[in-house]
Protein backbone atom coordinates (compact mmCIF):
# COMPACT_ATOMS: atom_id res chain seq x y z
CA UNK A 1 0.00 0.00 0.00
CA UNK A 2 2.73 2.19 0.92
CA UNK A 3 4.32 2.09 -2.58
CA UNK A 4 1.36 2.74 -4.54
CA UNK A 5 0.89 5.95 -2.13
CA UNK A 6 4.55 7.13 -3.37
CA UNK A 7 3.97 6.55 -6.88
CA UNK A 8 0.75 8.71 -6.97
CA UNK A 9 2.59 11.66 -5.09
CA UNK A 10 4.84 11.57 -7.86
CA UNK A 11 2.54 12.02 -10.90
CA UNK A 12 1.39 14.62 -8.99
CA UNK A 13 3.95 16.12 -8.95
CA UNK A 14 4.86 15.80 -12.23
CA UNK A 15 1.40 17.38 -13.32
CA UNK A 16 2.11 20.79 -11.04
CA UNK A 17 5.84 20.96 -12.58
CA UNK A 18 3.97 20.97 -16.35
CA UNK A 19 1.22 23.25 -14.91
CA UNK A 20 3.36 25.78 -13.62
CA UNK A 21 5.88 25.81 -16.95
CA UNK A 22 3.02 26.37 -18.78
CA UNK A 23 2.41 29.63 -16.88
CA UNK A 24 5.60 30.69 -17.46
CA UNK A 25 7.04 30.34 -13.60
CA UNK A 26 10.02 29.12 -12.70
CA UNK A 27 9.68 26.33 -9.65
CA UNK A 28 12.20 28.52 -7.85
CA UNK A 29 12.50 32.49 -8.63
CA UNK A 30 9.79 34.66 -8.68
CA UNK A 31 7.75 36.65 -11.95
CA UNK A 32 10.14 39.31 -13.51
CA UNK A 33 9.51 43.10 -14.23
CA UNK A 34 7.28 43.56 -17.86
CA UNK A 35 9.36 45.08 -21.02
CA UNK A 36 8.70 48.35 -22.12
CA UNK A 37 6.78 48.93 -25.45
CA UNK A 38 8.93 48.93 -28.86
CA UNK A 39 8.94 51.91 -31.00
CA UNK A 40 6.15 52.30 -33.21
CA UNK A 41 6.77 51.13 -36.74
CA UNK A 42 7.37 53.56 -39.58
CA UNK A 43 4.55 54.45 -41.82
CA UNK A 44 4.36 53.14 -45.37
CA UNK A 45 4.77 55.19 -48.52
CA UNK A 46 1.34 56.38 -49.70
CA UNK A 47 0.71 53.94 -53.45
CA UNK A 48 0.69 55.43 -56.58
CA UNK A 49 -2.40 56.89 -58.12
CA UNK A 50 -3.98 53.98 -60.31
CA UNK A 51 -3.31 55.13 -64.16
CA UNK A 52 -6.13 56.23 -66.55
CA UNK A 53 -8.07 53.27 -67.95
CA UNK A 54 -7.71 52.98 -71.72
CA UNK A 55 -10.66 54.00 -74.29
CA UNK A 56 -12.00 50.70 -75.60
CA UNK A 57 -11.32 50.25 -79.10
CA UNK A 58 -13.94 51.15 -81.70
CA UNK A 59 -16.31 49.23 -82.72
CA UNK A 60 -15.57 48.14 -86.31
CA UNK A 61 -17.96 48.88 -89.22
CA UNK A 62 -20.56 46.28 -90.48
CA UNK A 63 -19.30 45.21 -93.38
CA UNK A 64 -21.32 45.94 -97.02
CA UNK A 65 -23.45 42.93 -98.40
CA UNK A 66 -21.13 40.64 -100.54
CA UNK A 67 -21.74 42.18 -104.42
CA UNK A 68 -21.57 39.30 -106.63
CA UNK A 69 -18.79 39.25 -108.56
CA UNK A 70 -18.49 39.99 -112.52
CA UNK A 71 -17.23 36.17 -114.01
CA UNK A 72 -13.95 36.12 -115.48
CA UNK A 73 -13.34 36.41 -118.88
CA UNK A 74 -12.68 32.71 -119.98
CA UNK A 75 -8.84 31.62 -120.53
CA UNK A 76 -7.75 32.69 -124.08
CA UNK A 77 -7.90 30.15 -126.69
CA UNK A 78 -5.03 29.31 -129.05
CA UNK A 79 -5.38 32.24 -130.80
CA UNK A 80 -4.93 33.89 -127.14
CA UNK A 81 -2.94 37.58 -127.35
CA UNK A 82 1.09 37.50 -127.67
CA UNK A 83 2.00 40.08 -125.17
CA UNK A 84 5.24 40.80 -126.86
CA UNK A 85 3.22 42.46 -129.60
CA UNK A 86 -0.34 42.67 -129.19
CA UNK A 87 -1.14 40.25 -132.11
CA UNK A 88 -2.65 37.18 -131.63
CA UNK A 89 -0.85 33.87 -131.58
CA UNK A 90 -2.42 32.85 -135.23
CA UNK A 91 -1.72 36.42 -136.57
CA UNK A 92 1.99 35.51 -135.23
CA UNK A 93 2.44 32.53 -136.95
CA UNK A 94 0.82 33.32 -140.67
CA UNK A 95 2.88 36.40 -140.22
CA UNK A 96 5.68 34.28 -139.97
CA UNK A 97 4.67 32.27 -142.77
CA UNK A 98 4.21 35.37 -145.21
CA UNK A 99 7.44 36.64 -144.69
CA UNK A 100 9.07 33.42 -145.87
CA UNK A 101 7.01 33.50 -148.95
CA UNK A 102 9.25 35.05 -151.98
CA UNK A 103 7.36 38.31 -153.42
CA UNK A 104 8.98 37.99 -156.80
CA UNK A 105 8.16 34.51 -157.00
CA UNK A 106 7.38 32.96 -160.43
CA UNK A 107 6.79 29.57 -159.37
CA UNK A 108 2.86 28.53 -160.61
CA UNK A 109 1.66 26.45 -157.81
CA UNK A 110 1.74 26.32 -154.26
CA UNK A 111 3.78 23.62 -153.50
CA UNK A 112 6.44 24.97 -155.84
CA UNK A 113 6.30 28.06 -153.75
CA UNK A 114 6.10 26.91 -150.50
CA UNK A 115 9.17 24.48 -151.10
CA UNK A 116 11.41 27.42 -152.62
CA UNK A 117 10.35 29.35 -149.35
CA UNK A 118 11.49 26.17 -147.07
CA UNK A 119 7.89 25.61 -145.95
CA UNK A 120 7.70 22.38 -144.92
CA UNK A 121 5.03 20.08 -143.90
CA UNK A 122 5.76 20.82 -140.23
CA UNK A 123 4.89 24.54 -140.94
CA UNK A 124 1.33 23.20 -141.60
CA UNK A 125 1.17 20.65 -138.74
CA UNK A 126 1.76 23.70 -136.07
CA UNK A 127 -1.17 25.00 -138.34
CA UNK A 128 -3.09 22.34 -137.18
CA UNK A 129 -2.78 23.13 -133.80
CA UNK A 130 -4.96 25.82 -133.57
CA UNK A 131 -8.97 25.31 -134.11
CA UNK A 132 -9.26 27.55 -137.36
CA UNK A 133 -9.02 27.14 -140.98
CA UNK A 134 -6.33 28.12 -142.88
CA UNK A 135 -6.09 29.19 -146.72
CA UNK A 136 -3.54 30.16 -149.57
CA UNK A 137 -4.04 32.61 -151.99
CA UNK A 138 -2.84 32.02 -155.04
CA UNK A 139 -3.15 35.30 -156.56
CA UNK A 140 -2.24 37.43 -153.69
CA UNK A 141 0.91 34.33 -152.59
CA UNK A 142 -0.33 35.41 -149.22
CA UNK A 143 -1.59 32.83 -146.15
CA UNK A 144 -4.86 33.48 -143.67
CA UNK A 145 -6.76 32.13 -141.87
CA UNK A 146 -10.72 32.47 -140.49
CA UNK A 147 -12.38 31.33 -137.53
CA UNK A 148 -15.25 28.72 -137.70
CA UNK A 149 -17.51 31.12 -139.33
CA UNK A 150 -15.62 32.11 -141.96
CA UNK A 151 -14.93 35.10 -140.27
CA UNK A 152 -11.01 36.26 -141.70
CA UNK A 153 -8.73 37.11 -138.73
CA UNK A 154 -5.18 37.62 -141.30
CA UNK A 155 -6.04 39.45 -144.40
CA UNK A 156 -4.49 39.83 -147.88
CA UNK A 157 -5.43 42.28 -150.78
CA UNK A 158 -7.81 40.68 -152.17
CA UNK A 159 -9.33 39.16 -148.74
CA UNK A 160 -9.57 41.89 -146.08
CA UNK A 161 -9.22 41.40 -142.21
CA UNK A 162 -12.39 41.46 -140.59
CA UNK A 163 -14.07 40.58 -143.90
CA UNK A 164 -16.22 37.35 -144.51
CA UNK A 165 -14.47 34.71 -146.68
CA UNK A 166 -16.40 34.37 -149.93
CA UNK A 167 -18.87 31.45 -150.21
CA UNK A 168 -16.57 30.05 -153.05
CA UNK A 169 -12.99 30.82 -154.45
CA UNK A 170 -10.69 28.89 -156.57
CA UNK A 171 -8.07 30.59 -155.66
CA UNK A 172 -8.16 30.18 -151.92
CA UNK A 173 -6.43 26.77 -151.43
CA UNK A 174 -7.72 25.48 -148.29
CA UNK A 175 -5.33 23.04 -146.27
CA UNK A 176 -6.92 19.64 -145.90
CA UNK A 177 -5.65 17.29 -143.60
CA UNK A 178 -7.73 14.52 -144.89
CA UNK A 179 -9.57 13.41 -147.32
CA UNK A 180 -12.51 14.07 -145.74
CA UNK A 181 -11.65 18.13 -145.62
CA UNK A 182 -11.54 18.11 -149.06
CA UNK A 183 -13.88 21.47 -150.28
CA UNK A 184 -16.00 21.05 -153.20
CA UNK A 185 -16.60 25.42 -152.64
CA UNK A 186 -12.40 26.19 -152.56
CA UNK A 187 -9.18 25.00 -153.73
CA UNK A 188 -7.59 22.07 -151.87
CA UNK A 189 -3.95 21.96 -151.14
CA UNK A 190 -3.51 17.87 -149.41
CA UNK A 191 -1.12 18.27 -146.63
CA UNK A 192 0.88 15.00 -145.94
CA UNK A 193 -1.48 12.30 -144.03
CA UNK A 194 -1.43 8.64 -144.26
CA UNK A 195 -3.39 7.27 -147.26
CA UNK A 196 -5.32 4.13 -147.83
CA UNK A 197 -5.54 2.01 -151.04
CA UNK A 198 -9.20 2.51 -150.79
CA UNK A 199 -8.13 6.55 -150.47
CA UNK A 200 -6.64 6.79 -154.16
CA UNK A 201 -9.88 7.30 -156.29
CA UNK A 202 -10.39 11.01 -155.26
CA UNK A 203 -13.65 13.79 -157.32
CA UNK A 204 -12.59 17.16 -157.14
CA UNK A 205 -15.01 20.17 -158.54
CA UNK A 206 -12.43 22.84 -157.85
CA UNK A 207 -8.65 23.38 -158.51
CA UNK A 208 -6.24 20.67 -156.40
CA UNK A 209 -2.53 20.90 -155.19
CA UNK A 210 -1.59 17.62 -153.74
CA UNK A 211 1.59 18.72 -151.75
CA UNK A 212 4.17 16.24 -150.91
CA UNK A 213 2.09 13.17 -151.20
CA UNK A 214 3.53 10.84 -153.75
CA UNK A 215 0.74 8.54 -153.95
CA UNK A 216 -0.70 7.38 -157.03
CA UNK A 217 -4.01 9.46 -156.71
CA UNK A 218 -6.55 8.76 -159.62
CA UNK A 219 -7.86 12.21 -159.55
CA UNK A 220 -11.57 12.76 -161.62
CA UNK A 221 -12.27 16.68 -162.33
CA UNK A 222 -15.75 16.92 -163.04
CA UNK A 223 -17.62 19.84 -163.92
CA UNK A 224 -21.01 19.70 -165.84
CA UNK A 225 -22.53 22.66 -163.67
CA UNK A 226 -22.61 24.96 -166.97
CA UNK A 227 -20.62 27.54 -165.45
CA UNK A 228 -16.86 27.38 -166.74
CA UNK A 229 -14.25 27.77 -164.12
CA UNK A 230 -10.17 27.98 -164.68
CA UNK A 231 -8.36 25.23 -162.50
CA UNK A 232 -5.23 24.40 -161.46
CA UNK A 233 -4.11 21.17 -161.08
CA UNK A 234 -0.83 19.68 -159.79
CA UNK A 235 0.15 15.94 -159.83
CA UNK A 236 2.87 13.84 -158.69
CA UNK A 237 2.09 10.60 -160.33
CA UNK A 238 -0.61 8.93 -160.74
CA UNK A 239 -3.82 9.53 -163.28
CA UNK A 240 -5.64 12.60 -164.40
CA UNK A 241 -9.09 12.50 -165.88
CA UNK A 242 -10.91 15.66 -166.69
CA UNK A 243 -14.90 15.83 -167.91
CA UNK A 244 -15.79 19.19 -167.99
CA UNK A 245 -16.89 20.57 -171.49
CA UNK A 246 -16.15 24.43 -170.56
CA UNK A 247 -13.68 24.45 -168.50
CA UNK A 248 -9.86 25.60 -168.55
CA UNK A 249 -7.45 22.95 -166.83
CA UNK A 250 -3.19 23.98 -165.68
CA UNK A 251 -1.62 21.15 -165.13
CA UNK A 252 1.93 20.87 -163.32
CA UNK A 253 3.96 18.13 -161.73
CA UNK A 254 3.90 14.90 -163.38
CA UNK A 255 1.33 11.61 -164.25
CA UNK A 256 0.94 8.33 -165.52
CA UNK A 257 -1.88 8.60 -167.97
CA UNK A 258 -3.79 11.97 -168.74
CA UNK A 259 -7.61 10.71 -170.25
CA UNK A 260 -9.59 13.89 -171.26
CA UNK A 261 -12.91 12.96 -171.81
CA UNK A 262 -14.22 16.69 -172.66
CA UNK A 263 -12.34 20.20 -171.78
CA UNK A 264 -13.54 23.47 -173.79
CA UNK A 265 -11.60 24.80 -176.27
CA UNK A 266 -9.97 27.28 -174.26
CA UNK A 267 -8.39 24.20 -173.52
CA UNK A 268 -6.28 22.16 -171.31
CA UNK A 269 -3.19 23.54 -170.79
CA UNK A 270 0.12 21.12 -170.13
CA UNK A 271 3.21 22.59 -168.08
CA UNK A 272 4.00 19.90 -166.85
CA UNK A 273 4.72 16.03 -167.97
CA UNK A 274 2.51 12.80 -169.04
CA UNK A 275 3.96 9.66 -170.99
CA UNK A 276 0.73 9.33 -172.95
CA UNK A 277 -2.38 11.12 -172.84
CA UNK A 278 -5.91 10.14 -174.70
CA UNK A 279 -8.58 12.99 -175.70
CA UNK A 280 -12.16 12.74 -176.83
CA UNK A 281 -13.46 16.07 -176.93
CA UNK A 282 -11.49 19.78 -176.99
CA UNK A 283 -7.95 21.01 -177.19
CA UNK A 284 -4.86 20.27 -175.42
CA UNK A 285 -1.89 22.85 -175.42
CA UNK A 286 1.31 21.91 -174.70
CA UNK A 287 3.30 25.07 -172.81
CA UNK A 288 6.78 25.81 -172.90
CA UNK A 289 8.70 23.43 -170.34
CA UNK A 290 5.72 20.66 -170.74
CA UNK A 291 5.64 17.41 -172.49
CA UNK A 292 3.55 14.62 -173.27
CA UNK A 293 5.28 11.77 -175.40
CA UNK A 294 1.95 10.14 -176.74
CA UNK A 295 -1.41 12.21 -177.61
CA UNK A 296 -3.84 9.98 -178.89
CA UNK A 297 -7.07 10.92 -180.66
CA UNK A 298 -8.30 7.55 -181.61
CA UNK A 299 -11.50 7.90 -179.35
CA UNK A 300 -12.16 11.07 -180.17
CA UNK A 301 -16.04 11.70 -180.69
CA UNK A 302 -15.29 14.88 -182.90
CA UNK A 303 -12.88 17.38 -183.82
CA UNK A 304 -10.34 17.88 -181.30
CA UNK A 305 -7.08 20.17 -181.38
CA UNK A 306 -3.59 19.53 -180.06
CA UNK A 307 -1.47 22.75 -179.49
CA UNK A 308 2.19 23.64 -178.79
CA UNK A 309 3.24 26.88 -178.04
CA UNK A 310 6.83 25.66 -178.74
CA UNK A 311 7.56 22.74 -181.32
CA UNK A 312 6.65 19.31 -180.08
CA UNK A 313 9.19 17.21 -178.65
CA UNK A 314 10.65 14.79 -181.61
CA UNK A 315 9.64 12.27 -179.62
CA UNK A 316 5.94 13.12 -179.52
CA UNK A 317 3.76 10.85 -181.25
CA UNK A 318 0.14 11.82 -182.55
CA UNK A 319 -1.92 9.16 -183.40
CA UNK A 320 -5.24 10.35 -185.41
CA UNK A 321 -8.15 8.64 -185.79
CA UNK A 322 -10.95 9.28 -188.34
CA UNK A 323 -11.71 13.00 -187.27
CA UNK A 324 -9.60 15.65 -188.56
CA UNK A 325 -6.56 16.66 -185.77
CA UNK A 326 -4.95 20.45 -186.50
CA UNK A 327 -1.53 20.70 -185.19
CA UNK A 328 -0.32 24.32 -184.03
CA UNK A 329 3.38 24.58 -184.30
CA UNK A 330 5.58 27.67 -183.31
CA UNK A 331 7.56 28.66 -185.81
CA UNK A 332 10.36 31.22 -184.75
CA UNK A 333 7.94 32.20 -182.21
CA UNK A 334 4.36 32.56 -184.74
CA UNK A 335 1.88 30.05 -184.34
CA UNK A 336 0.69 28.14 -187.28
CA UNK A 337 -1.43 26.12 -188.10
CA UNK A 338 -1.18 22.63 -189.99
CA UNK A 339 -3.60 20.25 -190.61
CA UNK A 340 -2.72 16.60 -190.20
CA UNK A 341 -5.48 14.08 -192.01
CA UNK A 342 -3.38 11.38 -192.21
CA UNK A 343 -0.59 9.06 -190.70
CA UNK A 344 1.61 10.48 -192.90
CA UNK A 345 1.08 13.82 -192.16
CA UNK A 346 1.79 13.07 -188.84
CA UNK A 347 5.09 11.73 -189.24
CA UNK A 348 6.86 14.73 -189.71
CA UNK A 349 6.70 15.61 -185.87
Amino acid sequence: MGEINIMKKSKLLVLSLLAVSALGLTSCGSQGPKGEKGEPGIQGKQGEPGKDGKDGAPGKDGKDGVNGKDGKDGAPGKDGKDGSNGKTNIEVAVDRLNSMLKTNTTKLTPYERFSEAGITEFNFKNLANFNNEFYYSLQDNKFIAVDLTNYILTGSTNYAKNSVLPEESNDLFKFSYSLADISTSYANYLCDFDVKPSDLSIEIQTSLDVGANNEAFKLNYLNHSGVAKEVVIRTNGGTLTINAEKDTVNHYGNGLVLDIKAIADSAYHEYGYFPYADIKVGRIVVENGGKIETISTLDASETVYVDAVSNLSTDTILSSGSNLVTNSIATENVLTTVKITTINDLKML
